[in-house]
C-alpha cells in the first residue's frame, strides 16, 4: 500500500503556488513518481446571468466570480445546477458559461436551486447562487 499523501496547510490569504510531490517507498528512497499539484483559493461567487430560464433547460448562464484568473481551463471547469454536473462552455478571467440541465417533475411555477462552480473538474464551491427554473405550462392550482 502507498505511503498516505500529505501536504501543508496554508493559511488563508497567503500566497498560493505549485508544489511537487515525490512519492518513496521506505524501503528505497527512490522517486516512484512526479506529480504537479496546484493550490488555490476557490472562486467566489458573484452573480448569475440571467439568474433564471425555462425547466427545459439549455439556457446559456454566466456564472460571474472571483478568483477565475489564473486557475484551470475550459476542458476543467464545471457547473452544478442542484445535483446534476455541466461541463462549461467557455470560461473567461470572470466568467464561466454553462448551459442549464433540464429540471425533473418540478412542483410549482417556479423552483430554486443551488448553483456551484469547479476549476479543476472535481472540488465545487462551498457557496452557491440560486437560479429559479420557470415552468410556463404549470398553472397555479398545479394542473
Amino acid at each position: 500500500m502507498p505511503p498516505p499523501c500529505r501536504t501543508r496547510l496554508l493559511a488563508r490569504g497567503a500566497p498560493l503556488s505549485a508544489a511537487h510531490f515525490s512519492s518513496h517507498t521506505s524501503r528505497r528512497p527512490r522517486v516512484l513518481s512526479q506529480v504537479r499539484f496546484s493550490f488555490y483559493e476557490p472562486p467566489i461567487l458573484v452573480q448569475l446571468r440571467p439568474a433564471s430560464g425555462p425547466v427545459a433547460g439549455s439556457q446559456l448562464v454566466s456564472v460571474v466570480a472571483i478568483g477565475l484568473e489564473n486557475h484551470g481551463g475550459t476542458m476543467d471547469a464545471r457547473c452544478m445546477f442542484g445535483d446534476t454536473v455541466v461541463p462549461a462552455h467557455t470560461k473567461t478571467r470572470s466568467a464561466i458559461v454553462c448551459s442549464t440541465p433540464r429540471l425533473r417533475g418540478a412542483q410549482a411555477a417556479t423552483t430554486a436551486i443551488g448553483v456551484r462552480l469547479s476549476i479543476n473538474a472535481a472540488d465545487f464551491t462551498d457557496e452557491e447562487l440560486v437560479y429559479e427554473y420557470h415552468d410556463p405550462l404549470y398553472n397555479q392550482t398545479g394542473e
